[in-house]
């Protein structure tokens, strides 16, 4: 069994807002969010580790994030350049550039499900269709 992954989360209160700054133990950011959208982060975390793939616990500033995003909110906008990121392993970039989960069914094979991209443009494409607009910019299950 593969041992979840850590993650330690901080929060700091800026001008517009609290926000959650959420870092594995090596300092790497996996995400950001306000307060106000926690269940939202929550489930994608879930989506993207598994429910059971990663535990979350309080920390004091993992990695410096907290620092640098302070540094953030009093004018200092190159830090965000510098944050040391690492996105999920489970996500790979499809040939139509979008981000997008690989399936179940890719996961447990060695290929990956955006290899099809082109002969299923419905997966990642956007939507030829002229109602695309009203319904949704893109059919990308990472973005809807």
């Amino acid at each position: 069994m593969v041992e979840p992954l850590a993650l330690l989360v901080d929060r700091l209160q800026t001008p517009i807002g609290e926000l959650l700054i959420v870092a594995d133990r090596a300092g790497n950011l996996r995400t950001i969010d306000w307060t106000d959208h926690e269940a939202r982060m929550r489930r994608l975390l879930d989506r993207s580790y598994g429910k059971a793939g990663y535990t979350i616990e309080a920390a004091r500033d993992p990695g410096g994030l907290t620092g640098a995003m302070r540094a953030y909110f009093k004018g200092d906008i190159a830090v965000i350049d510098k944050l040391p990121s690492r996105p999920p392993a489970r996500l790979s970039r499809p040939a139509c550039g979008r981000r997008c989960a690989r399936s179940a069914a890719a996961r447990r094979s060695a290929t990956p499900s955006w290899r099809s991209a082109s002969a299923s443009p419905r997966r990642c494409a956007p939507r030829a269709s002229p109602t695309a607009r009203t319904r949704s910019a893109s059919s990308c299950p990472a973005i809807a």
